[in-house]
């Protein structure tokens, strides 16, 4: 995470050290709790981009936050 304000995360990541394929792009994936099943994703589909803004939080809420990474096989 790079910052953050009530309603929005701003967050910076770095490749994997050891992709098992070719990277194509990412994922990010939130969900309100931890026992909320409802995660929204953003894909993210150029490799280059390792930064994003989550915006249109609810101010008052926890959310978790994954980074995922999106491969093609080798």
């Amino acid at each position: 995470m790079v910052s953050s304000d009530a309603t929005s995360v701003s967050l910076s990541w770095q490749p994997p050290h050891r992709a098992y394929g070719i990277i194509r792009g990412y994922s990010i994936g939130y969900y309100k709790s931890a026992n909320d099943d409802d995660m929204t994703v953003i894909d993210i589909n150029q490799p280059q981009y390792r930064r994003y803004s989550v915006t249109d939080l609810q101010s008052y809420i926890t959310y978790q936050l994954k980074v995922i990474t999106a491969l093609i096989s080798r």
